[in-house]
């Protein structure tokens, strides 16, 4: 029969080794996740003091992609199947798009990162309750994906990479931000599409160059002093936590979704709100750059979408009845002028590729007069130019 003491005694032996435990398999977490950390300063460190030189005549793009390739190529982490699909997707449908913004200090991060990162699959559990179908690990260096490298989205691919390599952008500072200017960054992200109007509006109000100037250094505070010139401090502030709000309120309604339970009034309240609050300040930004009101400019209502094109017309061809239906499509080109693209999708078929026809027409415009431009008139103008053919083209609907 064991006494009290005896007892006490060997509770206090077991406490201790369970402590020992836990110390030992914090020592290893906190060693496992030092590795990358010390391998990844050890490349930037090398980088820094040696960066590869541009060669006569090579573009700026050129230049970055063989950068990148040179470090994923040097990764003795990564499988050659990992190596060819980053090196084809981030080139492809990031470097290409932006790698002419990249800074030296850009560089430098990016082949560090590209040659001592890894790769993994989210676990099942991950799948099943997350919010997010692939994310970068910033202590392991390392990026988690919601399939095998053959069968990961290429943009997702694309997109992480991104996340990794800018490892001092916007991130910490500014989750929203972040991610709509990395989902704008990759060609064909269809993720986020609740924040293109942040991107968008920044964009044309502060001039592309500028823009991701900012967002490649992580300088935040530099662009909210750049939208200060149009609205207050304040505001800036207030944009960008209220834009948050509604990145983690999307989060929380999609987690609530996926273990089938439905978000309650107080949380969809609360991300109407902070949507208002978010738009309501972009509106007061735009307006105060352009000085134009919204509501009296037919531009302005296309970018914010309020503006929807009436049907330009009914085509009739025999006994059949066609119609074609105007978009509008506004691409920033530089600093000082964009591209409005009015786009016919007429109910006429090519027989030869059996898609519908889509015509378009172009107009450039000082970037001075987003604010005054007349969209149904360049609307009227288009549909003129373009009412023969229009009309003569083969029609095929039953």
């Amino acid at each position: 029969m064991h006494t009290n003491n005896e007892k006490y005694s060997r509770k206090k032996k077991i406490l201790k080794l369970i402590k020992r435990i836990l110390i030992i398999l914090a020592l290893i977490g906190i060693t496992i996740s030092t590795i990358p950390s010390i391998e990844l300063d050890t490349a930037y460190q090398e980088y820094k003091s040696a960066l590869p030189s541009i060669k006569e005549n090579e573009t700026k793009i050129e230049y970055v992609k063989r950068l990148y390739e040179q470090a994923i190529k040097s990764n003795n982490k990564l499988t050659e199947t990992e190596k060819a699909k980053l090196i084809d997707t981030f080139t492809t449908l990031v470097l290409n798009n932006i790698g002419i913004y990249f800074t030296e200090e850009s560089l430098i991060q990016m082949m560090a990162v590209a040659k001592t990162q890894s790769i993994k699959e989210l676990t099942s559990l991950e799948k099943r309750f997350s919010w997010y179908t692939g994310f970068y690990n910033k202590y392991l260096n390392q990026l988690v994906l919601d399939d095998s490298i053959d069968d990961v989205k290429d943009t997702l691919l694309a997109h992480e990479q991104l996340h990794a390599i800018l490892r001092n952008s916007f991130y910490t500072k500014s989750y929203a931000l972040n991610e709509a200017m990395t989902k704008n960054s990759v060609k064909g992200d269809e993720s986020y599409i609740y924040l293109d109007l942040l991107h968008d509006v920044l964009t044309f109000v502060i001039g592309k160059e500028k823009l991701y100037d900012f967002f490649l250094r992580g300088d935040l505070e530099g662009l909210k002093e750049e939208m200060s010139k149009y609205i207050s401090k304040e505001d800036a502030n207030r944009l960008i936590v209220s834009y948050d709000d509604v990145v983690f309120s999307h989060f929380y309604t999609s987690f609530l979704s996926r273990i089938d339970l439905e978000p309650g009034f107080k949380t969809l309240k609360d991300q109407e709100n902070s949507e208002m609050i978010s738009r309501s300040i972009l509106e007061k930004l735009f307006e105060k750059r352009f000085n134009c009101k919204i509501q009296d400019s037919s531009l302005s209502k296309v970018i914010f979408g309020y503006y929807t094109p009436p049907i330009a017309g009914l085509t009739y061809i025999k006994d059949k009845v066609g119609y074609y239906e105007p978009l509008c499509h506004i691409n920033y080109l530089n600093s000082e002028e964009v591209e409005i693209t009015i786009e016919f999708m007429t109910s006429n078929i090519d027989t030869k590729t059996g898609d519908f026809y889509h015509i378009r027409e172009s107009y450039i415009i000082d970037i001075e007069e987003l604010g005054s431009t007349d969209m149904e008139s360049l609307i009227e103008d288009a549909r003129k130019k373009h009412n023969k053919d229009l009309i003569d083209k083969p029609f095929m609907l039953s």
